[in-house]
């Protein structure tokens, strides 16, 4: 019996968690993506006319499983771009197509669930690919954005020598391998988690001059 109750009070502590994430007013602070996807009502899960979705910077931390700057970055520069794309019309899912420079997991994930593109290194018959004549200057990842049905597009340049001081970089930089090699301590941990929600604060609330860019053609 005494199990049971410990077991029930880590699931409400848990639950508990998960509701303050949820509702985490910084984030809340990034806006939402509003785009329309027809696949729902053709499957007969939304009613006609019923088929927008309203995804937050959180729902998109949802699929890539945490929220850095990079998820922040892309969820930011792709509600401005669809904006751009479809500045009179409903923004509609899967109606672009998505070319980076660089492979970047975090910005990959979070573009192909806002968009509905499809990314595969394979580099075919696939609307997300990866294009290295893009690349601008160090530190730079370009993100080429483009409407299938009348071409017009919108480039991003997401800078990260612009987003990152000094120490956010240094940390980062000296902190994240150990935590891919599992070699990081607790306190390194817990240091790099607290650099890199500062830096999504910062992408939110007070976005350096310079760190998105945006190129309309």
């Amino acid at each position: 019996m005494k199990k049971n109750r410990t077991i029930k009070a880590i699931s409400i502590m848990a639950l508990t968690s998960i509701q303050l994430l949820a509702t985490n007013p910084l984030y809340e602070k990034a806006g939402v993506l509003d785009i329309v996807d027809h696949k729902a009502m053709v499957a007969g899960s939304k009613a006609p006319g019923k088929d927008i979705f309203h995804i937050s910077l959180e729902d998109t931390g949802i699929m890539t499983g945490h929220i850095c700057g990079c998820t922040t970055a892309a969820f930011i520069a792709t509600k401005n771009v669809l904006k751009k794309l479809y500045p009179n019309e409903p923004i509609q899912r899967r109606g672009v197509n998505v070319s980076i420079s660089v492979y970047n997991m975090d910005i990959v994930d979070a573009i192909t669930y806002l968009t509905g593109t499809r990314f595969n290194r394979a580099q075919t018959n696939y609307d997300f690919i990866v294009n290295p004549s893009l690349q601008g200057k160090d530190g730079t990842i370009t993100i080429k954005f483009e409407r299938k049905d009348n071409k017009k597009s919108v480039t991003v340049v997401i800078d990260r020598m612009k987003i990152l001081n000094k120490e956010e970089a240094k940390v980062i930089k000296t902190i994240k391998p150990k935590v891919r090699q599992h070699k990081a301590t607790k306190a390194e941990i817990m240091q790099l988690a607290k650099t890199q929600q500062e830096v999504v604060k910062k992408l939110i609330t007070a976005l350096p001059k310079g760190a998105i860019t945006y190129i309309e053609k």
